[in-house]
């Protein structure tokens, strides 16, 4: 079993040179699924790559990603079976972070853990921004609806042709 923590933050140049430090890293230990390592013969083809080495090319790589959160995403790794532990801000980082653990070579399967946790916004920012989503739709523009949100839910009334 290896488990390999994110807990850094990197930010601004120190976070493009560790970046660039850990993606070079994990390219010797790990290539992305159908690259072809300049150090492998059709020999080691059926070689299985040690787990630790998986779990630091799915965490470099998830670093490189600026869409998902890597510092709040754990790695853990049993035979090639990769678990994805956290949290991350919106289903879409979620969805990314599955992605890039499946296309790290090795990986035989992934399962994600993560919470999607999206930051607390007042009610009246919520409702504006539905607002702003109906007036920019051609096909609702000329509408009259109101939107009123309260405890994050979001309600729309009056009429429209079907």
């Amino acid at each position: 079993m290896s488990t390999y923590m994110m807990n850094a933050s990197f930010r601004g140049v120190g976070r493009v040179l560790a970046v660039a430090l850990c993606i070079s890293i994990a390219a010797v230990l790990v290539p992305m699924n159908g690259e072809v390592s300049a150090q492998a013969d059709e020999s080691s083809a059926v070689k299985e790559i040690d787990d630790s080495k998986i779990a630091t090319a799915v965490a470099t790589h998830l670093l490189a990603e600026e869409d998902v959160a890597s510092h709040l995403i754990d790695v853990e790794v049993v035979d090639g079976v990769v678990t994805l532990d956290g949290t991350v801000n919106n289903l879409l980082a979620r969805e990314r972070a599955t992605s890039i653990a499946e296309a790290v070579k090795g990986v035989r399967s992934v399962v994600n853990n993560t919470e999607v946790s999206t930051p607390a916004r007042p009610d009246n920012e919520i409702a504006e921004d539905v607002r702003e989503a109906i007036m920019l739709d051609p096909a609702a523009d000329s509408y009259e609806i109101n939107v009123t949100a309260f405890n994050g839910l979001v309600t729309l009334t009056g009429q429209v042709d079907s």
